[in-house]
């Protein structure tokens, strides 16, 4: 009997040692929860005050922003006198990735509101200050920075700038001073602008429609000087698949055009007939690459050479 009564309190010892276990674990567990559900509670709390820090801070700079442009605008002061308060006269390159800039802008519209007759723009500021060719060059180069966004913001402006002061796509290829780039023109971010400014132009001026191929070869003084720079461009690894595209558009034209072959030095290149002996290299290269072309683009290559029809 008493080995059976020890035998229980055992069995009694070993239960109670096993519910004070699941006891102490199920309290460590929902201490844990507790602490997790804490903890939890304190970083939504933590990112909560941030974020109400962060918009507090945003809208007491914008209300800073805003008392500043209307004091400057109360003073009379003139966008050129912001711009260089701003200190962005000193650089094009970080002026365009500067903070400052949106600040301009909105002072910009502001001014405008008040002097409409004395309208100016942020494009134009920075032309006045940097000159054409120079902002149209930083914009380009902006394309593939961190400034990209900006960048074709900017490019917008100046589109539009030049369109709204009559620039012709003839005008920009001289503002961009295109032909100073030789046979590298045909690989440039000039040749990029004056591309996107076609497309602009076109879309507003339809009834004046152009293309950069026929402003290329004014550009450049006619079909005959633009041949040679395109010759060239096909020298030079970098430009070789444009001026590919630029030459087979030219020897099309000459085709549509009736120029036979035998005829482009005098027709093309205006040589006097007394003088083909004369002719230079370059010029006779460009004359047997259109031959090829001009046999190939009228199948003339697919006919036996002894019935290909010859002029009278």
């Amino acid at each position: 009997m008493r080995r059976y009564h020890c035998i229980l309190r055992a069995a009694a010892v070993v239960l109670l040692a096993i519910i004070g276990i699941s006891v102490v674990s199920g309290l460590t567990a929902d201490q844990n929860r507790v602490s997790s559900i804490r903890q939890l509670r304190y970083h939504v709390a933590t990112q909560e005050e941030r974020g109400i820090t962060s918009r507090l801070k945003a809208t007491a700079s914008q209300f800073v922003d805003a008392v500043k442009l209307r004091s400057w605008l109360s003073k009379e002061k003139s966008v050129d006198d912001i711009f260089s308060k701003l200190k962005l006269n000193s650089k094009l390159d970080d002026a365009l990735g500067s903070p400052d800039m949106r600040t301009l802008n909105s002072y910009v519209d502001l001014f405008n509101k008040k002097y409409p007759d004395k309208q100016v723009s942020l494009i134009g500021t920075l032309k006045t200050h940097y000159g054409d060719y120079a902002v149209a060059e930083a914009i380009m180069s902006a394309q593939g920075g961190l400034a990209k966004e900006r960048a074709g913001m900017f490019q917008f402006f100046q589109l539009k700038d030049w369109f709204g002061k009559g620039k012709s796509v003839d005008d920009l290829f001289s503002i961009l001073k295109v032909t100073d780039d030789g046979p590298k023109a045909l690989m440039s971010w000039k040749l990029d602008t004056l591309d996107d400014y076609t497309r602009y132009f076109n879309i507003k001026s339809p009834e004046h429609k152009t293309s950069v191929f026929k402003v290329l070869r004014r550009g450049f003084g006619g079909d005959d000087q633009f041949a040679i720079v395109v010759s060239k461009a096909m020298d030079i690894s970098e430009t070789q698949k444009n001026a590919a595209i630029f030459q087979e558009k030219l020897f099309k034209q000459w085709v549509k055009s009736d120029i036979y072959p035998d005829d482009a030095l005098t027709k093309v290149f205006k040589i006097p007939k007394d003088k083909l002996a004369t002719v230079g290299t370059r010029e006779k290269s460009i004359v047997s690459e259109y031959r090829k072309y001009y046999v190939e683009d009228l199948g003339l290559d697919q006919i036996p050479s002894g019935v290909i029809p010859r002029r009278g």
